[in-house]
């Protein structure tokens, strides 16, 4: 490796995906983000991008394609399809874990970039490409036959279609000036007749400030090392390309797309492609665009590298992703989805979620400047799920929490809370008050735990023995009735229940049976409900836990949001109570908001 590439701290691998080797540089932690490089180039085009984007938060990927740098090269040009260049790109994804990326190509990058966003939409958070824009595909005439009949015969990219053709005329010139004659290009790429294009191109020998002969150097080294004719196989692959595209004739791109193009670029200024660019058939094609013109050539990632690194991350904040991960926290794995920067935020589902339940709450306040977390409480997602109810006691649940504060490095974090999440959010600032800056509550008020009656044998004096706490008491009694359902089922049965009355079946009937089904979840068939069903079976364990922190007030600041239809609301004064003195005693700095439209 060169002096000046050990001077960008990447950390180097080579990955299997897609049936070859890819070599990857990569840097930084967070949202996974894939810089494409187009021809001829590797991965260091994107020197500054990485440095940049990594200091900002997130987890910067930049391949050698296939056929460049340290990747595998396969001989035949048929294996350069862009069938091939994504399939490689998705096993990337992959490897690291992530079921989305943002993707940010330049030139066949670029393609590539387009290609991936139409073949697997749900695998693209959003796409930055510079100076290709998307062209939809002739349903009649194959790629090289237009770009022929557009620019001629001298047309690089009919040059590059004969093998060996372009191996040989570059082969006239040491690397150095074969680099050169492209990263300073500033016109057509159409030679004379019967000229080569790479005698046509000029050599400049005074280098601009954004160019140094150690970049050179590095370019040159690299392609010594490997040759053009990998680069050169995306060219005689275009046909091959336009036939395997017919699926998708007519198609859309989907996702949201940032395009830069260099006001200079060669490209721009020739055959139509800025009216196109600029026109209303481009953002037909790609509805969720935004098309940005900068001052630039052809390699503006570097030309221009600071304003678009800027264009870049401007676009991810705009569109943030949710990032997963499992942590290591009170000796369990806790799977977590997050988004943001700023003051954290933990998002506490209920019964019967998982983070998923706060996908418009974590895209909505991480924009507005938090760093939101949004765990699978333990026995739920892909959290592990302890097979003992005793390990799913208030103390456990919120030793779950300080955990993940200790290992995002906070003191302190607000937590909202819905349904059993809003009951662990209450033990979180009665146990650890110094950890918690404000508590918002949704549907579960704060009741204070009896001196003198356990909790459950409140649950049946109170409801009798068809609420639902009671009858989840026993181990493998709900699940049996759970089971005699369908997943997706269960899950409309309790997230569509529309009464107002408590959840309680009538004596003789299991609660599962008495919920209606609408007309006519993946998750939770990976997981089961046995881990939910022992929140309520460790509900005793709450009472006699609980002793040392009788009488105790919660002192935080804290808001709590109930529904007017809400299910516990009427139920055995629940509503007197939220509205009433009591509560307010034990939450003093409270907020109440109790008139909202809406169910649990």
């Amino acid at each position: 490796m060169s002096f000046m590439m050990m001077n960008y701290e990447v950390d180097h691998q080579r990955i299997k995906t897609n049936g070859i080797w890819m070599h990857v540089a990569e840097k930084g932690t967070g949202p996974l983000v894939l810089l494409i490089h187009g021809f001829p180039q590797f991965w260091y085009a994107w020197r500054h991008q990485i440095n940049f984007l990594a200091d900002k938060g997130y987890h910067v990927v930049a391949p050698d394609l296939r056929g460049y740098g340290d990747s595998d090269s396969p001989l035949s040009p048929s294996s350069y399809t862009m069938m091939h260049i994504v399939g490689d790109l998705i096993g990337l994804i992959d490897h690291f874990g992530q079921q989305k990326a943002y993707v940010v190509g330049h030139d066949w990058g670029a393609v590539a970039g387009w290609y991936l966003s139409l073949f697997r939409p749900d695998r693209v958070t959003g796409l930055v490409t510079l100076t290709v824009p998307y062209y939809p595909r002739s349903p009649t005439t194959k790629t090289i036959p237009s770009i022929q009949k557009v620019y001629g015969d001298g047309c690089h990219v009919i040059q590059f279609q004969e093998p060996g053709r372009a191996e040989r005329a570059f082969a006239r010139y040491d690397y150095t000036t074969v680099m050169k004659k492209f990263l300073l290009i500033t016109d057509k790429m159409i030679a004379p007749p019967d000229m080569e294009i790479i005698d046509f191109l000029e050599t400049k020998w005074s280098l601009p400030p954004w160019l140094t002969e150690e970049d050179i150097q590095v370019y040159a080294e690299k392609f010594e090392e490997s040759g053009f004719t990998g680069g050169f196989n995306y060219y005689r692959a275009m046909d091959l390309t336009w036939e395997l595209l017919a699926p998708w004739q007519g198609s859309k791109i989907t996702v949201p797309v940032k395009f830069i193009v260099g006001n200079k670029e060669f490209g721009f200024q020739s055959g139509g492609v800025k009216d196109f660019v600029l026109g209303d058939e481009f953002k037909s094609l790609v509805p969720d665009l935004e098309v940005v013109v900068i001052d630039g050539h052809h390699f503006i990632q570097e030309e221009n590298h600071q304003e678009v690194s800027n264009h870049i991350l401007s676009f991810l904040g705009k569109h943030p992703m949710d990032h997963h991960q499992r942590i290591k926290t009170n000796d369990i794995w806790m799977h977590i989805a997050e988004q943001g920067t700023g003051p954290l935020v933990l998002l506490l589902h209920g019964f019967p979620e998982i983070w998923y339940s706060w996908r418009h709450q974590i895209g909505y306040l991480a924009k507005h400047g938090y760093h939101v977390v949004a765990p699978d409480m333990r026995g739920y997602g892909d959290t592990d799920s302890p097979l003992t109810p005793s390990s799913y006691s208030p103390l456990h649940l919120v030793g779950d929490l300080v955990g993940l504060l200790d290992h995002f490095g906070q003191q302190q974090a607000f937590v909202v809370g819905h349904d059993y999440g809003a009951i662990v959010a209450w033990h979180l600032s009665l146990f650890r008050p110094d950890r918690v800056k404000a508590l918002v509550a949704l549907s579960a008020p704060y009741f204070e735990t009896s001196s003198s009656i356990r909790s459950i044998e409140s649950f049946r004096q109170g409801f009798g023995d068809g609420c639902y706490v009671c009858q989840f008491q026993e181990p493998g009694r709900a699940e049996r009735s759970f089971a005699r359902y369908d997943y997706l089922t269960v899950m409309k049965k309790f997230l569509l229940y529309n009464k107002t009355d408590y959840l309680v079946a009538p004596p003789g009937m299991e609660l599962i049976d008495y919920l209606e089904t609408p007309a006519s979840a993946e998750k939770f068939e990976e997981s089961g409900f046995t881990g939910a069903l022992n929140y309520f079976r460790a509900i005793e364990s709450y009472w006699e836990l609980l002793g040392p922190w009788q009488g105790k007030r919660i002192d935080i600041p804290a808001k709590f949001i109930v529904g007017d239809k809400d299910i516990g609301f009427d139920a055995l004064g629940t509503g007197e109570y939220v509205k009433g003195d009591v509560f307010k005693s034990l939450v003093p700095n409270l907020e109440v908001e109790h008139f909202l439209e809406g169910l649990v």
